[in-house]
């Protein structure tokens, strides 16, 4: 299954993005301005060291239309559409593995992983939903943003698949990558409009085509790299849908869309927010697969079968997690521009506080439940790992505040804090599991996880440093940090009993 997206820049031309050629555009005395036409930049900050200081958002602009689907509506739209494509991977998975044999799989496998992290790193949908929000940016700034980030996705597909796929798969996983980066245009305006569920329930589904597709193909003797070539297809149906339903743009020529990003007084602000998203991209594609990675070097595969049982399954709650935070982030950058900070503040604090005990007691009836329901799932040889997913149930109510935060912060132009974090917890989480997993093989890897969990705890800290006691009281924190505790010694008292 692909990754679901389960962010100081550099300063320097020379930096490893096709956006660091952005810089050093601007004409003297132009360097970090504002845009002085249009709706204000909502506290974007501009240049990479400032990006982590706290912004508060406001606009003059006048305000959108109403979005076409509530929050409500929207969250469950794409966790409806995720709960699809899970359940169209399920069904596909022993067809794919009996027809193609355990080679020809992995390559299938590792191709659609491959192209899962690939376009991860397209930073253009998480940008331009934000640019599409505050409106400060004109047609050709957009497009441009676009475009940078299709041709680094496509060049990243090469790199990537020259290393470790045959050459038509890695022709295959360019096309796709090139055709999501297409779309990425039309997603931005739609999630930016209120459609966010729409836009995210169309790639779900398509995916679930793809998946299906794939299965169907096995029948023929098809190769690998054939079989990725629905990917590519449900991308390109991806753009037809998506610009159909978009809502129209200015008619405006692109022609000049370098020239217009070079001299854009936004560029800085453009070029530290994509390289903070692609860090971020990067930092937690690593955090999720890293402890696998680690155990089945240091420890082998029956240690690995162990542990991946129990996160697979730990790791499905976050259908209705990412979901909603895919909803949150458009909703709350539409709220700061329309409404400002004051009241986008309030009902963020007001989501997560309804979401995270509803996600407690989710995470607490998973641990009384877990002992017979994973045998249940996986077989009788997955007994062994009831007490690991105990475990990582009591952690992922940490992870959750991860996935409600960050939509918060990148409404308001905040990228750097996530990038930061993430960058820090994959370093903590590398060191702990060099050290844990060694010696006490998946429980290490359990540790592993625990310490990427940092991640969240910086949100948590800095967001409870910046937002005002009137908007965020005292007792909520204290409350959450309560409901964790009880989560622990719930998880403590399951593991002593297994």
């Amino acid at each position: 299954m692909p990754p679901d997206p389960l962010q100081a820049a550099p300063e320097r031309a020379g930096a490893s993005a096709p956006f660091a050629l952005l810089a050093d555009a601007d004409p003297p005395g132009q360097r970090g301005a504002r845009a002085t036409e249009g709706a204000p930049s909502a506290g974007l900050p501009e240049r990479g060291p400032a990006t982590c200081a706290e912004a508060c958002a406001s606009s003059d602009a006048p305000p959108r239309a109403a979005p076409a689907q509530g929050l409500g509506a929207t969250a469950a739209t794409m966790a409806a559409s995720q709960v699809a494509l899970a359940a169209v991977g399920l069904v596909s998975l022993p067809i794919l593995t009996r027809q193609l044999g355990p080679q020809a799989y992995g390559q299938f496998s590792l191709f659609v992983t491959l192209l899962g992290v690939v376009t991860y790193q397209d930073v253009a949908r998480q940008l331009l939903i934000r640019e599409e929000s505050v409106r400060d940016s004109s047609e050709r700034e957009l497009d441009g943003l676009a475009r940078l980030s299709l041709a680094f996705i496509t060049l990243l597909a090469l790199g990537v698949g020259w290393i470790a796929l045959s050459p038509a798969a890695t022709l295959v996983l360019a096309l796709g990558s090139a055709l999501h980066g297409l779309a990425s245009r039309d997603f931005s305006a739609l999630s930016a409009a209120g459609r966010a569920g729409f836009a995210n329930a169309a790639r779900n589904l398509a995916w679930a085509g793809a998946f299906a597709a794939s299965a169907a193909l096995c029948f023929f003797h098809a190769e690998a790299w054939i079989l990725g070539a629905a990917f590519a297809a449900a991308n390109a149906a991806l753009i037809v849908t998506y610009r159909r339903a978009a809502p129209k743009r200015p008619r405006e020529s692109s022609s000049g869309w370098w020239s217009a990003l070079r001299s854009s007084p936004r560029r800085e602000r453009y070029r530290a927010a994509a390289l903070d998203l692609l860090g971020f991209g990067l930092a937690s594609s690593a955090i999720a697969c890293l402890d696998r990675v680690m155990l089945d070097e240091w420890v082998g595969g029956e240690a690995l079968g162990v542990y991946s049982g129990a996160a697979d399954v730990a790791l499905r709650l976050h259908v209705v997690s990412s979901a909603l935070s895919a909803a949150l982030f458009p909703l709350l950058a539409r709220e700061l521009v329309e409404r400002g900070y004051e009241a986008a503040a309030q009902r963020f604090v007001s989501i997560v506080s309804r979401a995270a005990p509803l996600y407690f007691a989710a995470l607490a009836l998973g641990m009384f439940l877990a002992p017979q329901l994973l045998p249940w799932l996986l077989g009788e040889s997955f007994r062994a790992s009831s007490p690991l997913l105990v475990a990582l149930l009591a952690l992922l109510y940490v992870h959750a505040f991860g996935f409600f935060i960050t939509p918060w912060q990148r409404a308001r132009g905040d990228f750097c804090t996530q990038r930061r974090a993430y960058v820090l917890a994959v370093c903590l989480m590398v060191l702990v599991g060099a050290f844990a997993i060694p010696r006490w093989g998946a429980w290490g890897a359990v540790a592993a996880f625990a310490a990427a969990r940092t991640a969240e705890l910086q949100l948590i800290a800095i967001e409870a440093l910046r937002l005002p006691r009137a908007l965020l009281p005292r007792w909520k924190l204290a409350a959450a940090g309560a409901l964790f505790l009880v989560l622990a010694a719930l998880g403590a008292w399951r593991v002593a009993e297994a």
